[in-house]
């Protein structure tokens, strides 16, 4: 149980700072049969059974000596169980889904984790497809994504540095690293640049990698974003970085190289060699793509139509007729 120095949380002001939300419970009940207090939480975030069982209970059988008590609230059942003085943190923590308990007579609130968000279930991305690794990919909630790094990284050295950004939304941001491994000056001001981040709310991990990007203006991405966990893994075992935000599935890894992006998962489960040429065959694949085939296009189709075969050919010829610049122009 962590403890802060004496404040107020003010009961009033947090009531008039939840009007108007439907969705919020302020449960009112009486400690000693004569004191009103209330229980405040998101109805459709938390475990009810748990809220009731853990927390409510055991609270309405203590006095309010006994509350005033911070040694006594640190025996309650409830898992976690927080001490906030400032009506503005427990605002907060109710908005993130944790249950508080406000009373006048306290200068503190009682405040119990009892979040239960429901979430999809944790499948392969659609946009990743994996043939011999794990099927298996991130989620929108940022304590189920950090457990299954847990998961593949069974080590102290695993480490998250977590900040809270978005004057609005307060959402979380977490920097995963691993400790001996990555580069402790760029771990550094990586994470002060995400810190320096002011902003009212972060609809997407983009705007993080807009606001951090070193140069703006170059052709290239920076970071390489994925939804799969073992990409992750993979890239922090390699000494590099990666930023996690709660609400989206979509994780960024910095720093990354040009070659980063042509890099397939699957080079990880087959011989260095095998990867190799894999990797090789998608950059020239890629730059035999881009550069010939449409030139090809127009060449066969506008000069060398005799080369196509004469049923495709009218085929192609139907198709262009309705469009009224020809293909060099476009």
């Amino acid at each position: 149980m962590t403890k802060q120095k004496q404040a107020s949380v003010e009961l009033k002001v947090l009531q008039e700072k939840l009007k108007d939300c439907p969705d919020i419970v302020q449960r009112k009940v009486l400690i000693d049969g004569k004191t009103e207090a209330y229980f405040i939480n998101i109805s459709t975030m938390v475990n009810k059974d748990l809220l009731q069982r853990d927390f409510i209970r055991p609270i309405l059988s203590m006095t309010l000596e006994q509350l005033s008590d911070s040694k006594k609230v640190g025996n309650l059942p409830c898992g976690d169980t927080t001490l906030l003085y400032t009506t503005q943190e427990v605002l907060t923590k109710i908005l993130m889904g944790a249950t508080a308990f406000v009373c006048d007579k306290l200068e503190y609130a009682i405040i119990c984790s009892t979040t239960d968000i429901e979430q999809r279930s944790i499948d392969e991305p659609e946009t990743e497809k994996n043939i011999r690794g794990p099927h298996e990919g991130f989620v929108e909630v940022l304590d189920t994504n950090l457990s299954i790094l847990r998961r593949k990284i069974h080590n102290s050295s695993l480490k998250f540095k977590e900040v809270t950004l978005g004057d609005i939304s307060h959402q979380k941001v977490v920097v995963v690293y691993i400790e001996g491994i990555a580069n402790q000056e760029l771990l550094d001001g990586l994470y002060n640049k995400i810190s320096a981040i002011k902003i009212d709310a972060l609809p997407a991990i983009g705007y993080i990698e807009q606001a951090i990007t070193s140069h703006p203006n170059s052709i290239f991405p920076q970071f390489l974003a994925t939804e799969r966990p073992d990409k992750i893994t993979a890239s922090l075992l390699e000494g590099r970085i990666a930023i996690l935000q709660e609400g989206t599935p979509v994780a960024m890894i910095a720093p990354v190289t040009f070659i980063s992006f042509f890099q397939a998962l699957d080079d990880y489960s087959t011989l260095w060699l095998h990867g190799t040429f894999l990797r090789l065959i998608r950059i020239f694949g890629a730059i035999f793509i881009a550069v010939f085939l449409p030139s090809l296009y127009v060449a066969i189709t506008s000069f060398h139509y005799y080369a196509v075969p004469l049923t495709l050919l009218v085929t192609l010829a139907e198709s262009r007729s309705k469009v009224p610049l020809s293909l060099i122009h476009i």
